[in-house]
């Protein structure tokens, strides 16, 4: 009777025998990752998310504060519109109306309306006081009195829509409407001049003869390198000698 003899095995055979139980090992080895490796693929993939939160938020910041300002100009609106020149007139005319759009505040505010401005102007020995409105400089003048009239406002510690600053000061131009309400009674200025200061440079809150009304602001924008100054003249001429106001128009005509 032939003897029954087993096949060989083959160097085929051996090697797919081999590759199957690397592959059992690769296996068995992937099901069992080391928890601190898998917590620094957590934590490297928390870091990536992180980083690009931070990235799109350097890149919009800049943007999203310009987005009220420019929806404003789109639809060709100004915060308020004046109906004419005011100098020290009251809520109120002699017929019981109002003089403009809007009622004057009880606060003391500017207003810029080109660019949405709309800030209460406050008192304060310190610049505490720009954590609370426009900070009307101590020891300058006022509406009432005459001379320079200095205001001041942060430019980017608070951002649009906050009225607490004057972040979009630069938009202003020359010939731009400036209001400021003062002691219940309305005074209108118009731009006249802007320009760059370096912040020792003091000499732009210095007392005028004529009534003048002076804004600056931190810039370029994010920095405090510079003041950005903006200065505005009185919507009406005054004649300091005889205390009288007389519009611009009638002048020029």
């Amino acid at each position: 009777m032939a003897k029954k003899t087993e096949p060989k095995e083959t160097y085929s055979s051996k090697k797919s025998k081999g590759s199957a139980k690397g592959s059992t090992k690769k296996t068995t080895s992937s099901n069992t990752t080391d928890p601190k490796s898998r917590t620094l693929r957590i934590a490297r993939n928390i870091a990536i998310v992180l980083a690009f939160c931070v990235g799109l938020f350097l890149v919009l910041m800049p943007i999203l504060p310009q987005l009220p300002y420019y929806l404003l100009q789109l639809r060709g609106e100004q915060i308020y519109e004046r109906q004419g020149d005011f100098w020290g007139e009251s809520a109120v005319n002699t017929e019981g109306e109002n003089n403009n759009d809007r009622e004057i505040p009880e606060e003391n505010t500017l207003v810029i309306p080109a660019v949405g401005i709309d800030v209460n102007v406050v008192e304060g020995e310190s610049d505490d006081a720009l954590n609370y409105g426009a900070w009307h400089r101590p020891n300058t003048s006022n509406p009432e009195v005459g001379g320079n009239m200095v205001i001041t406002g942060h430019r980017f510690r608070y951002l649009p829509p906050s009225n607490l600053t004057f972040y979009h000061l630069d938009k202003v131009q020359e010939g731009d409407d400036i209001i400021v309400y003062w002691e219940g009674k309305e005074y209108d200025y118009v731009v006249t001049e802007i320009f760059v200061v370096e912040p020792e440079e003091v000499h732009i809150e210095a007392d005028t003869a004529s009534p003048r009304l002076t804004l600056y602001t931190c810039t370029p924008l994010w920095t405090a390198k510079q003041r950005l100054v903006v200065v505005a003249e009185p919507a009406v001429e005054l004649d300091i000698t005889e205390g009288e106001a007389v519009e611009l128009e009638s002048i020029e005509e």
